[in-house]
Parts: structure tokens; sequence; C-alpha cells
């Protein structure tokens, strides 16, 4: 039993100095793998953040210009000396005064070129309550008929011209144009002076020419949106199995990435804020969404880890037991001659008494005489 116990210690201890630098070979290869998926996880993430952040600035960038070509535009045709007569004439529909409402509209369709941004655009005079531009011309009373807010109450077109506007924006919501309602956004300009408005320029913005920017965040569970330097939320989109938070986010200014957590679920947020007009840009996405690259190298690597640990792991064992063949045959014969030698002394004992002499008679002990 001790001999058998023996051997199988032995033979334990010869596979393992078989096996142990196949062993420790692998781990090290293993271990250069963890370090090289960590490095490159990394930078994946980096890339990641960096490319949503882009592609948001890339879009507030568009914008911007857009933003900025709609103000020239503004200048330029409330700078002009036919249109600005309109601003201290009484009655632009008199007799009188009808030739220059007419040169006025004429010269507005030299100013104005198609832009898919712009849904429409209104010039509203506050002295004399007309509503101008190049195709279109009323009086303020019917134009409110024309175009009407869903949430705004009645008399809010007229009390519009009362308010000096600088780049202020109505956020997203349905305004029926001559009974159709369509998703817009007003963006409202006022010529004249802070304390002494002559008109306001109304911008008719579809929210879907701005959304449509931002698709490329509108992923399973992901949203973004613009507030305005208040706050106050602009325009949103969101995919599917989003909500937008009932709150705006506190965020830094300028642009950035960062990591928080919103209701129950963990977000990657994207954020810019607009030099032009201090506007913010907002885009947030599941992190399990945005690091779906680098989750799914994660796995794999580790599932390689796992199979190529087990895979060399048994394969040493295999090659440990193959090359100590000859060491172990050869030990087994050396444990069969111990065992011969050890059968072969317990036999010779027998002709011996205890002080290892022969009897007197020459008979082993215990023979009959």
């Amino acid at each position: 039993m001790m001999i058998k116990e023996l051997r199988l210690r032995t033979e334990s201890l010869l596979m393992i100095r078989f096996v142990l630098p196949l062993l420790i070979v692998l781990i090290m290869s293993l271990v250069v793998g963890a370090l090289i998926y960590t490095r490159t996880s990394a930078v994946l993430g980096d890339e990641v953040k960096t490319s949503n952040r882009l592609l948001l600035e890339q879009g507030m960038n568009v914008l911007d210009k857009r933003w900025e070509a709609i103000d020239a535009f503004i200048r330029r045709i409330t700078e002009d000396s036919k249109i600005a007569r309109l601003q201290q004439i009484e009655d632009p529909f008199s007799t009188a005064n009808l030739y220059h409402t007419i040169e006025a509209r004429s010269r507005l369709q030299e100013y104005y070129s198609p832009n898919e941004l712009v849904s429409g655009y209104y010039i509203l005079f506050k002295r004399n309550g007309l509503v101008l531009n190049n195709e279109y011309t009323s009086r303020i009373a019917d134009f409110a008929k024309d175009v009407q807010y869903s949430d705004k109450p009645k008399g809010y077109i007229e009390s519009m011209i009362q308010t000096y506007h600088y780049r202020d924006m109505l956020p997203q919501q349905q305004v029926m144009l001559k009974d159709t309602a369509t998703s817009l956004l007003t963006y409202m300009r006022s010529f004249g002076y802070a304390n002494h408005s002559n008109g306001t320029v109304m911008v008719l913005i579809p929210s879907g020419e701005i959304t449509k920017l931002f698709n490329g965040f509108e992923t399973d569970g992901g949203w973004a949106y613009i507030a305005d330097k208040d706050g106050n939320r602009l325009t949103s989109v969101a995919g599917p199995n989003a909500k937008l938070p009932d709150q705006q986010l506190v965020l830094p200014e300028g642009s950035g990435v960062m990591s928080t957590t919103i209701g129950s679920s963990e977000m990657t947020v994207t954020y810019a804020t607009s030099a032009y007009n201090g506007w913010k840009y907002v885009a947030a996405q599941p992190s399990a969404v945005v690091l779906k690259k680098i989750t799914y190298i994660k796995e794999t690597t580790v599932t390689i880890f796992v199979l190529f640990l087990l895979l060399g792991g048994l394969t040493g064992v295999y090659m440990a037991y193959r090359n100590s063949r000859p060491v172990r045959s050869d030990y087994s014969d050396f444990i069969l001659r111990q065992r011969s030698y050890a059968g072969f002394s317990g036999a010779g004992s027998v002709w011996h008494d205890s002080s290892g002499n022969f009897p007197a008679d020459g008979q082993p002990s215990g023979a009959a005489g």
C-alpha cells in the first residue's frame, strides 16, 4: 500500500514537473493578451465617444451655419430701403401706399431663395399690422387665421409684435397653416430698437429638418434634444423604447462625453454648446449600446481565453504524460526490482534465528526431530 502511494505521488510530481513549464508559457501568453485587450478596449471606448461627440458637433455646426444664413437674410430684408419704408406707413393698402407695398413685395422676391430649413417667413409690421413676404400680403388679423398655434391663446399673433425678440425660438409644436397641421419651430427676430420695436420677422422651421441631423443617436433607448440658452427644450428625437428625462440635464459648458444614471439606466451622454447662440445639443444612449463593440470583444476574448486555457492545459497534460513515459517506465521497473528484492530478503529470513545464526542441529527452527 505504501509503495502504491509512493508511486502515485512520484508520478504526480513527474507530471507537474513536465506540465508546469508549458502552463507558465501559456499563462504568460494569456497575460500579454489580456494587457493588449485592456489597452485596445480603452482605445475603442475613446474612439466611440469621440465619434459620438464629433457627430453631435457636426449637426450643431450645420445648424449654426443655417441660423447665420437666416439672420443674414433677416438683416438684408429689414435694412432694404423699400421694405423699411413700410414701417412708417399708416395704411399700406390705401391708394396712396399700395404701390409701395407691391414694390416691397417684389423686392423680397429678389432676396428669397428656397431653403429646406425654412417652411416660410413673414414680416410683421407693428405700426400698420401689415404681414408680408415674397408671395403673401395680408393684415395681421387675417394672418392670425392662417397661422394658428394650438397651445397659444387667441390673440397670440397680435401680441407677438408688441415684444422685442432677439433670436427667440418657440419650441417644437403643432401649427395650423391654412388648416394643415405641421410640426414647426418658430424663430423670431425683431427689427428696430430694443426699446422701440418696428416689427418682427417670423421664420417657420420644420422640426424634422433639424432632428434628422441627429438620427445617428436614434438607437434603441437613445434620444437627443436641443435646448436654448435658458434651458428650454426646443426639439427632440427619441429612438425605440426611449424616454426623455422630465428635467433638463445639468451639464458643463463646452463639449464632452460623460456617463450618468438617468432613471434606472446607465447612459452615455454626449453634449455640445453652440458658440453662435448658446444652445445646448444633448444626446444620450444606453452605455451598453455605445460600448456594444467593446462588450462583444470582451465576451469573445474571455471565451477564447477559457478555451485556450482548457485546450492548452489538456494538451500540456497529454504532452507531459507522453514525454514522461520513459521516466515512469524506468521508475516502475525500479519499483518492481525493489519489491522483488524485498520478497527475496523476506524468504531468506526463515533460515535464520532471531540472532541471525543457524540452529545447532542444522535444521531450521521449529523443524521436527
